[in-house]
């Protein structure tokens, strides 16, 4: 008979192993360009992977990019421009440095720490939502760069 208290913690070489495996298991269909990135052809799911960051560089993802509930604290990786929904929401990141330029769909950053806002996409064709209680509606970069601006960065959300 199987005994639950039985079984050992996986070591942390194992734990590794396994992040990995559900990471390829989860990219989709994909290609790899010349520059050695890759381009996604469907919807992409690495949410609660526990992945501290990605092990590849992604160009253009043309369905979803979903890498929430994670403990990144970099967006490195992800790709330039994403025709679908991006969320990085529930992770640890501080700066929106290598955030997709584009995003065609909704943008969800909330439940992070951040506090740079440099890099905020240059496009979002969606809405914007940076914690449960912001939300700037579709083709509005301007009118949160301005909102930025008027209250100095300092941005406090995650009650």
């Amino acid at each position: 008979m199987f005994n639950i208290n039985q079984l050992k913690p996986l070591t942390p070489e194992q734990l590794k192993l396994r992040q990995e495996e559900a990471f390829w298991r989860n990219i989709g269909e994909y290609k790899i360009n010349e520059d050695g990135t890759y381009t996604n052809l469907e919807t992409v799911n690495f949410a609660h992977l526990k992945l501290e960051s990605f092990p590849i560089s992604f160009k253009e993802s043309h369905g979803d990019f979903h890498c929430n509930n994670n403990k990144l604290t970099s967006l490195k990786g992800c790709p330039e421009i994403v025709y679908g929904d991006f969320n990085c929401f529930r992770n640890k990141l501080t700066s929106l440095e290598f955030c997709p330029k584009i995003i065609t769909g909704t943008f969800l950053c909330y439940r992070n720490s951040i506090t740079n806002w440099d890099y905020f996409p240059e496009e979002i064709g969606k809405g914007f939502y940076c914690d449960y209680f912001v939300y700037f509606k579709k083709n509005s970069v301007k009118a949160f760069r301005e909102y930025r601006d008027k209250i100095h960065n300092n941005f406090l959300f995650n009650p």
